[in-house]
Parts: structure tokens; C-alpha cells; sequence
């Protein structure tokens, strides 16, 4: 005769426990390796028909940057006038439609997209604004991650001085008040 039907059951927790864990244990590393994506932005000045682009590009991961591919209009002349800080370099592939920020390949130079760095002076001229164009980073692990790049426009000279002269004037006005309570 059986008795099993009278004794209570124990449920065994481990093997339910085991895959949940590691589950957790897998989800958990892998978000303290991704790689953040670094902030790429751009300064626009217009000439005619044509705006001239200042890139920087700052890295935020923990990573060394190899490359930063940002998506522009594809054809040939759609961009020109590429040129780079000293030691890296910047293509355009007109089929594409990317310009990639190259970092200097020599380990011996200093020149990088170093983790925590900001890297500024990559420039060319397109004949398109470039408003929330996405880009692609790629660092030294292998390890891709994307966003959009944050385009601004440079204040003009006039604006520039124009600010200046408000400025020395609310200056002004401030001393001329302080002067006249200082003598009541």
C-alpha cells in the first residue's frame, strides 16, 4: 500500500531559483558593460546656401572611441571641405552617406577619443541643415552604440556685440543706483 497520498509535499525551490537567478546575475552585467553613447554636437554658421559644421565629440563611455559615423546627405559634393583635429582623420562616403571621425590609429601619439575626453574641431560644409541627424559610435571593445547629434547655431558677431552693450548697460545702471543711495 501506498502512503504517499497522506504525506505533505515539499516543493523543491532550487531548480525554479536557479535560472531566475541567473537570469538577474546575466541582466545585471550586462547593463554595467554597456556602453553609453557619447554626446556629439555641431555649431553651424550659414554662408550663402552652404553651412559650415564644427563637431565635437565627447566621450561618456568607459571605452576608448574608435570611430563616430554620422549620417548626412548621400552624393558626391553633398559634403566638402572635410578636415580633422591633428591626428585624426574624417571620411565621407558620398554612396552612404557617412562622414566617420576616425581616431588616430597610432597607440604611440596622444591623440584619442579617450574615455571622459571631449574632442573638438572636426569640420566640413554641407549644403544641408543637419537637424537631428543620428550617429554611431563604435568603441575599442567593439561595443556600438547610437544617438542623434545636437546641432546649434553660432551667434552671430552682431548678436555678440550686442549682448556686450546690454550687458555694460545694466552694469551701468547698477553703479549709477548704488552711487545715488550711497549719497541719500
Amino acid at each position: 500500500m501506498n502512503n504517499n497520498h497522506n504525506r505533505p509535499r515539499r516543493f523543491c525551490w532550487l531548480p525554479a531559483t536557479v535560472p531566475l537567478g541567473l537570469v538577474a546575475l546575466v541582466t545585471l552585467a550586462g547593463s554595467s558593460v554597456r556602453a553609453q553613447a557619447p554626446l556629439v554636437s555641431a555649431v553651424y554658421t550659414q554662408t550663402g546656401g552652404f553651412f559650415d559644421y564644427d563637431f565635437s565629440v565627447q566621450n561618456l563611455g568607459a571605452f576608448t572611441l574608435a570611430d563616430v559615423s554620422i549620417t548626412v546627405p548621400m552624393g558626391v559634393g553633398s559634403v566638402t571641405n572635410l578636415s580633422a583635429p591633428t591626428g585624426f582623420l574624417n571620411l565621407f562616403d558620398a554612396l552612404s552617406g557617412l562622414v566617420d571621425f576616425l581616431a588616430d590609429a597610432d597607440p604611440g601619439t596622444p591623440q584619442d577619443f579617450f574615455a571622459g575626453t571631449t574632442v573638438s574641431g572636426f569640420q566640413f560644409r554641407s549644403s544641408t541643415l543637419l537637424t537631428a541627424s543620428p550617429f554611431t559610435a563604435l568603441d575599442e571593445m567593439g561595443n556600438a552604440t547610437s544617438g542623434t547629434i545636437q546641432v546649434s547655431a553660432a551667434p552671430e558677431p552682431g548678436t555678440l556685440h550686442f549682448f556686450a552693450l546690454a550687458g555694460a548697460l545694466v552694469a551701468a545702471a547698477a553703479l549709477t543706483r548704488r552711487q545715488r543711495i550711497a549719497t541719500s
